[in-house]
């Protein structure tokens, strides 16, 4: 009790102690006060002066959520002492694994930052872009491994500066990046990674507030770098930024860091004096300050002070404690404390233990760690979290110690889809190949990786791993001990060991290095020599090299060239360069680079056959470059020692060079063949192999050697070497070569030397293809260059009698037909085989008639020609073919049988097909008969296969229809694995001709796929839909017995689609399970599931849990459950489900369920999963919103989105700028202010900048500057975001701007313009504009639209002359004109009285009318417009009378047009006597759209009384329902329109469709958002016995809703969309 009573007095003396400190610092400012603590002995922190600053950031925590950090100093709070301010941590602020040694850093000097332009639109655009692709990548990577890779960052880094203009996000992006999650890289060299881009993107202009300074703490304190707090903080406030919460709990973690806890109460005391809350991270950097100080006394009643502060330690809390006795290695307390947490309710994550494991074995405990190691309980996490500290150790020199963790790894992780055995360790073996660990320790490693059955074969892993980190010497040690082990050598684990020499050696010789190119700059006195003109040539054939070699592909012409002349050209690798020397020379004088060498010593001529060629004589020890004058091809200049050593040891270790090997890396280093051969003899190495022999066939070939070649392959000794080992190679040099004689003698050596045909087929056949090959290898300008050489090729091969088949023909014919070239046709039509050549065909391409077919087939059988040559038979073929695209099935038949003896199997498919088309199985199967009685190895393809079994379903001919008792019935289902009971059903017997059918395809190899799937599920479906489980399960299981087709989801749900649509959800589920046991398949399994739920069924949901958990794994399960729920409404469940510990996010998944309810607009079911995925694992907040928003945007509920927005702020979600833009337009369509910044798009680029130069009166300053920099794209860029924002006279101004600095536009530019004024009625501009551009543009006319948009603006403007003579210009210009125009044309003739004009315009678009659509009545009623307008209104009115006197259907001639028009003139007699008109026809021809017409028109323009006398007048008016109900349905899409509905209803009380007439009042009341008028009109429909549809009762309900009022009546189901259809459909169908 003493002890306990002495405990509480110091742990009250502590808590005064932290109190009084912070009443002294409340009293000085922070940065003085920490400038008199004792600073921490450092030099002062690499931080630049900052001179602007931004008040805008983002968080992007969430991609830091599988961080491995250490939680002994953090910020990561789980409690708060006092306020509502919590702050959640992106990860801990201590380094993953903490490290005793700490590197020291200077501070580098300040850089000011240069003022810079802002950014353009399009570079902010893109920035975003890369922002949000920099997001998902390193989102991605730690998700999935918990790490980043430094490669990774440094490519976004480079991206980043690549723009020139870094945003504070990417910024901050960056340096999250540098800490814990680099476990790769040393501390030291994370922190410099973070200095360097703190640096660089300071200089590019990037502005640095607090989020960024805070970010470099937490880097600095996972780094365990040691910098001074004072400094630190005065860079702040010498750049304006104020430290916050988070600034200052990561100082303390700094001074605790260090055990300097004197300075960390100087900061805590400042924050309580702030009422800042002090959070469990700061209690937690105090125990590791006390305990890093020596007192761990403190330390551990810091938990005390703690509760006393009414925060129960956490898991963090324990951990900091754990960490600090790993430090002083006693494991005694480290064991007292675990069992300490266990009897609480706290739980250590496996993560937590490893941080203990790592302060362990820094710290020199190492013997320590497998004591931890046994706490480890592999829970989720558990390998990503390994593997992070694995390499962690390694990094820290400790790799034995990450060696004893790697074998704790689960033997579940051994198993790898991709490969033939376990893989666990290769990023081990990796890691220790990259930080230089010694070959026996990595021969070690790979033996305990074996032994414990952990990696199938790590030696060949450590190899590869060596060979990629070009590690040269370890990669041979390696191949030393697996040859010693027995393993076998591959001669492919040598290239890069010689490539490598090759680069190596290609660098050394040219002096330069390769990746210094472009540009040849040397700084020595000395004038180079004549050889390191190579040098930039090199880094270009370096860069092609490797697509040459596989390829023999031309030079790629994005790569810029070396600027040494049109002769240079790259045909070989790295050192490979092709130029004449002369002009070598020239360019080099050219480049005033110096030759020490007169060309005279240098250059020996001579000529061989193959042209001519110069030899560059070198000094001796030099190597000698061979360069052809024609070919442009030239040898390497590098050393062959290195290659000979790797051959060397190639042979030591018993592995033979392969052809490979020794085309792609040794005979290239070498200046030719020969010498390559007596280098390899002298050194040991056999060169009378069939690899080195086929090595050097092949090299000659590229070379285009061909007389040499010739003499080599003709030669006895030869071996016997296919010819597909240099038929790549010889068709190069035969493309280079001219040589005709040696081409000619190669082709007749390939067509009689059997050694040149080690296959099946004969020589013949061989040099056929060969032939084919060379044509299809040459381009359309080679072969027209070449065109020549290669008819007189052709001609000596026929002279030579060879010959080839006639498809190799037709392929050469279709190839140099595509090339245009048709004389070398007929030369290539020589070889064929003189017995082939009268088959080919010869008719025209063009197509026949069927006429002129049957013609041409009568004139045969006349002249007597038999029935089976072979032209009738062709013309028959055509014919066939003919009448089938005809669709003439008779025909077709007919002709069969006239003609049976000239029947093919290509006419009998032809028939077939059209068979099924017509639907007509019996003539169809007789016909697949007859072909297999006369070929029965014919096939037909796959779509006409589908086609038969398509149409024996929709006939009932997949089974016989015998009805069979219920002893049969009971013996079928038990055949087919059914345990069912069923009852007495009409079961049949499977008919053969469907499954011979599917056997026939299995067994000629008809692949099903694409297209032919579709067709299959849509066979299955029709089965399905009669209800045959028999006849659905025996195609079913014939097809993916036989192999045709993969079982998939898709093809296996019909099945279960039939259950469904009975209500048998047993059925389903056995289906599916069925599935699921056979096929590993679950088609269906929300559908089921979601009926399931429905049902109520427990037992049965409970099944489907079981078998889908025990199948596809609990994670499916439920999510599965989780949408069936939301699917259903349970959303109490569906939160249970997502709430489950462990459960991740996955995105595909949710996505899935996302895209259902947008398609389905299930508002209600998609806002739950919304709210219900708030804290889901790795859950993509901004993706989720979207998914809403977007539905809103479907919707147009402006309120929502508004709804959405503000919750979004309320979780501190982060969007990315779609969803913003998203947002954004769903306000803009609604007339909202918009409560944000919107991010702008290219065209909205030069208003913002103009308004800004506006603002800052820079406008003259502007236009100076522009004198500068002015370009044509510019303005054309500026005139159309200006007319893209409708600023049309703005665009103009900058037109005329343009066009007083003299430049030309675009066309389109100019267009765009026009139809801005036109649009907005600036006509005289728009013709100016057109001036304008027909001066810069000769034959500048305007686009359809413009003139549309003039025939439309001159109309308004009352001129329709002008616009009748803008039309006849455009219809001489061959354009289209609108209906729009036309219409407004013909109004305004009307208007004005110009009867003339309307029947010119009628007469001018009498051919287009039937494209235009255009209606007659709007002449007619124009005409009459026209005649009352001049004054003739007994015309009129006689032309409107026999409009529907002489004609019997009135119902779509509407005057209503006349009647508003003579209305809104207020021409009374007018009235008069069209209502009188109106009224003898109702009574006299009882013809009542007139009267109708005029009755509508009253109540439209409110003259309700005229519409009452007239409805008594003409009472057949109220029975005209089709028109009555049109103008209802108009009035109800428009606010403020319930008056003449209910004007309608009164004048009509027995209206007989008033449920209609309800439905569109309630409609309007929606429009108007008048609850007290719906609930009226709901009371009036109840109180006469009336029934609403469920899509009023859907709007009233929303009406309810809004106004946050209960529904009193049950919400009919289903969205608008589909309930506007059903209650369409229903009208419909009524009528």
């Amino acid at each position: 009790m003493l002890a306990q009573a002495g405990t509480r007095r110091k742990e009250g003396a502590m808590l005064n102690q932290y109190q009084a400190s912070a009443v002294t610092t409340s009293r000085l400012n922070m940065a003085a006060l920490l400038r008199s603590a004792r600073a921490l002995n450092l030099s002062a922190s690499p931080l630049l002066q900052i001179k602007r600053t931004s008040n805008h950031r983002q968080t992007i925590s969430r991609f830091y959520s599988r961080a491995v950090g250490g939680r002994g100093i953090g910020v990561c709070s789980r409690q708060i002492i006092s306020g509502s301010f919590n702050v959640k941590s992106l990860s801990p602020c201590s380094s993953a694994w903490p490290c005793s040694g700490t590197r020291y850093y200077g501070t580098p000097a300040e850089q000011k930052v240069v003022a810079r332009d802002e950014p353009s639109l399009g570079v902010r655009n893109k920035q975003a872009h890369q922002f949000d692709w920099a997001l998902a990548k390193l989102d991605s990577s730690v998700r999935r491994t918990g790490r980043v890779t430094k490669s990774l960052l440094q490519r976004i880094f480079h991206d980043i500066c690549r723009t020139g203009y870094p945003s504070g996000n990417q910024a901050l992006l960056l340096l999250r990046s540098c800490g814990s999650l680099l476990p790769e890289l040393p501390l030291a060299e994370r922190t410099e990674f973070a200095h360097h881009i703190w640096g660089k993107l300071l200089e590019l202009g990037a502005a640095y507030d607090v989020s960024h300074y805070n970010a470099l703490l937490k880097v600095y304190l996972q780094n365990e770098f040691k910098f001074s707090p004072t400094e630190f903080l005065a860079k702040m406030e010498a750049a304006n930024v104020q430290p916050n919460r988070v600034t200052y709990q990561r100082l303390i973690a700094a001074y605790c860091q260090v055990g300097d806890i004197e300075g960390a109460s100087k900061v805590l005391g400042f924050m309580k004096s702030k009422d800042l809350p002090i959070t469990e991270a700061v209690f937690n950097s105090l125990v590791t300050g006390h305990s890093r100080a020596g007192d761990m006394e403190s330390a551990v009643n810091i938990l005390s002070v703690m509760r006393g502060t009414g925060i129960d330690p956490g898991p963090d809390t324990y951990l900091a404690l754990l960490v600090a006795y790993a430090e002083k290695g006693d494991m005694d307390k480290i064991k007292e404390t675990l069992n300490q947490v266990e009897n609480t309710d706290i739980s250590l994550m496996d993560r937590d233990l490893m941080q203990v494991v790592f302060t362990l074995t820094m710290a020199g405990h190492q013997q320590h760690v497998p004591e931890v190691l046994e706490h480890l309980r592999h829970d989720g996490g558990f390998v990503p979290d390994a593997m992070n500290l694995c390499l962690s150790l390694i990094t820290q020199g400790h790799e034995s110690t990450a060696f004893m963790l790697l074998k704790t790894f689960p033997s579940v992780q051994a198993d790898s889809q991709n490969s033939n055995g376990p893989d666990v360790g290769n990023f081990f073996l990796r890691h220790c190949v990259n930080t230089n660990k010694s070959p026996e320790e990595l021969v070690g490693f790979c033996k305990g990786l074996m032994d414990s059955n952990l990696h199938a074969a790590p030696m060949q892993f450590t190899l590869y791993c060596a060979l990629e980190a070009k590690k040269m010497a370890l990669a041979i040690e390696v191949m030393k001990t697996m040859k010693e082990e027995g393993l076998p050598i591959r001669p492919h684990y040598f290239w890069p060991l010689l490539a490598q020499h090759n680069r190596d050696q290609n660098t050394a010789a040219m002096g330069v290095d390769i990746g210094s190119w472009p540009g040849l700059h040397w700084t020595s006195t000395e004038p180079p020599p004549f050889l390191k003109i190579g040098g930039p040539l090199f880094s270009f054939a370096t860069a092609c090299a490797r697509t040459w070699r596989g390829r023999h592909s031309p030079v790629p012409e994005r790569v810029p060239p070396p600027r040494l002349g049109p002769g240079v050209g790259v045909q070989g690798s790295a050192g490979e360069l092709g130029l004449g020397l002369g002009q070598l020379r020239r360019n080099a004088a050219s480049l005033d680079l110096w030759c020490p060498v007169d060309q005279g010593e240098l250059v020996e001529r001579w000529k061989g056959e193959g042209g001519g060629q110069e030899r560059c004589l070198w000094p001796a020890g030099a190597w000698s470059p061979v360069f052809h004058a024609a070919t442009h091809s030239a040898v390497p200049l590098c050393s062959p020692t290195g290659t000979l050593e790797v051959l060397k040891a190639m042979q030591e270790l018993s592995t033979e060079p392969d052809i490979d090997t020794y085309c792609n890396y040794v005979l290239r280093t070498f200046p030719s063949v020969d010498s390559a051969r007596t280098a390899l003899a002298d050194a040991g190495i056999a060169v009378d192999t069939i690899a080195f022999v086929s090595a050097e066939v092949r090299a000659e070939a590229a070379e285009g050697n061909l007389a040499r070649l010739f003499a080599f392959l003709s030669s006895p000794s030869l071996p016997a070497i296919d010819i597909g080992v240099f038929r790549g190679s010889l068709i190069a040099g035969f493309k280079r070569s001219s040589d005709v004689e040696n081409m000619v003698n190669l082709t007749e050596l390939l067509y009689k030397d059997t050694r040149l045909s080690q296959t099946s087929t004969g020589t013949g056949e061989n040099m056929a293809y060969f032939l084919y090959h060379l044509f299809d290898g040459m381009s359309e300008t080679e072969v027209q260059a070449k065109e020549e050489v290669l008819r007189e090729y052709l001609q000596q091969l026929h002279k030579k009698d060879i010959c080839i088949p006639v498809n190799i023909y037709r392929g050469i014919r279709n190839i140099l037909d595509s090339h245009h070239v048709p004389e070398l046709i007929k030369d290539v039509l020589t070889l064929v085989y003189n017995k082939e050549v009268e088959s080919i065909s010869t008719i025209s391409s063009g197509l026949e008639s069927r006429v002129t077919l049957e013609r041409k087939l009568e004139e045969l059988k006349a002249q007597g020609s038999s029935g089976d040559s072979a032209g009738a038979a062709l013309i028959f073929k055509r014919l066939i073919s003919a009448v089938c695209a005809e669709e003439n099935l008779p025909r077709a038949l007919e002709l069969k049988a006239e003609h049976e003896d000239k029947m093919s199997p290509s006419c009998y498919a032809l028939l077939i097909n059209l068979c099924c088309r017509h639907d007509n199985p019996e003539e169809a199967l007789n016909l697949k008969r007859e072909l297999a009685r006369m070929d029965s190895e014919a096939t037909l393809d796959v779509n006409k296969y589908m086609s038969l079994l398509r149409v024996l379903s929709k006939h009932n001919r997949l089974e016989g229809m015998e009805r069979a008792g219920p002893r049969r019935a009971a013996s079928f289902v038990s055949a087919i694995g059914r345990n069912r009971s069923w009852p007495d059903l009409c079961l049949s017997r499977p008919c053969p001709e469907a499954v011979d059918i599917l056997k026939e395809m299995k067994e000629k190899d008809v692949v099903v796929k694409d297209t032919a799937v579709v067709l299959l599920f849509h066979t299955f479906s029709a089965v399905a839909l009669r209800g045959d489980v028999a006849a659905l399960r025996r195609l079913q299981d014939t097809t993916f017995t036989l192999g045709l087709a993969k079982p998939t989801s898709n093809l296996c749900s019909p099945m279960v689609t039939m259950y469904l649509e009975k209500g048998d959800f047993a059925g389903a589920l056995e289906a599916v399970m069925e599935c699921e046991t056979q096929y590993h398949q679950l088609p269906r399994i929300h559908d089921v599931l979601c009926g399931i739920v429905k049902k109520g069924d427990t037992e049965l949901l409970q099944k489907a849990m079981d078998f889908v958990s025990q199948q596809r794994g609990e994670m499916t399960v439920l999510y599965d459950l989780f949408f069936a729920f939301l699917q259903t409404g349970r959303y109490r469940e569906a939160r249970k489900i997502i709430e489950t510990p462990g459960l991740r996010a996955k995105p595909g998944r949710l996505q899935w369920y996302a895209e259902r309810c947008i398609g389905s607009n299930q508002m209600e079911a998609l806002e739950t999963m919304v709210d219900l995925t708030a804290k889901l694992f790795e859950c993509d907040r901004d993706e989720m919103y979207h998914y809403l928003l977007r539905l809103c945007k479907d919707t147009n509920d402006w309120s929502k989105a508004e709804a959405v927005w503000t919750k979004m702020q309320e979780e501190n979600v982060i969007p990315r700028e779609r969803t913003l833009r998203l947002l954004a337009d769903i306000f803009k369509t609604n007339n909202q202010e918009v409560p944000f910044e919107v991010p702008e798009m290219w065209y909205e680029q030069h208003e913002a900048k103009e308004h800004h130069e506006a603002v800052n009166g820079e406008r003259a300053a502007f236009r100076a500057s522009s004198l500068k920099e002015a370009s044509p794209s510019r303005y054309q860029l500026r005139v159309m975001a200006l007319c893209k924002k409708r600023k049309v006279q703005e665009a103009y101004n900058v037109l005329k701007e343009a066009e007083r600095l003299g430049m030309a536009l675009v066309p389109a530019c100019y267009d765009a313009l026009i139809k801005a004024l036109l649009s907005s009625g600036s006509m005289e501009d728009a013709m100016a504009v057109k001036d304008i551009a027909a001066n810069h543009i000769t034959g500048f006319r305007l686009s359809d639209m413009a003139h549309n948009l003039q025939i439309i603006t001159q109309v308004k403007q009352e001129r329709p002359q002008d616009a009748l003579a803008s039309l006849k210009t455009m219809l001489q210009m061959d354009q289209v004109p609108s209906q729009l125009a036309l219409t407004r044309l013909v109004q305004g003739l009307g208007s004005h009285g110009d009867i003339k004009g309307i029947q010119e315009v009628a007469s001018l678009i009498k051919s287009l009318s039937p494209s235009l659509n255009m209606s007659s009545m709007l002449f007619v009623n124009n005409m009459a417009l026209a005649h009352i307008k001049n004054g003739d209104l007994e015309r009129a009115l006689e032309d409107l009378e026999s409009l529907y006197t002489q004609t019997s259907d009135h119902s779509q001639q509407s005057i209503a047009f006349v009647f508003r028009k003579v209305v809104e003139a207020h021409n009374d007699e007018a009235f008069d006597k069209l209502r009188t008109m109106a009224e003898r026809l109702c009574h006299q021809f009882a013809s009542y759209r007139p009267a109708t017409d005029l009755f509508l028109q009253c109540l439209d323009t409110g003259r309700v009384e005229e519409a009452r006398q007239l409805l008594q007048r003409c009472a057949a008016v109220a029975e005209q329902k089709t028109a009555l109900v049109s103008y209802m349905a108009k009035a109800s899409q428009s606010p403020g329109q319930i008056a003449k509905i209910k004007n309608l209803l009164e004048l009509i009380p027995d209206f007989a469709e008033k449920e209609l007439v309800y439905a569109y009042m309630m409609k309007c009341h929606a429009m108007d958002k008048n609850l007290e008028e719906a609930k009226a009109l709901y009371r009036r429909m109840q109180a006469e016995g009336l029934q609403m549809n469920e899509l009023s009762l859907k709007r009233l309900a929303q009406l309810y809703k809004k106004a946050g009022e209960p529904v009193p009546f049950e919400e009919p189901p289903g969205d608008f969309q589909v309930l506007c259809r059903q209650t369409k459909g229903l009208h419909v169908a009524k009528s």
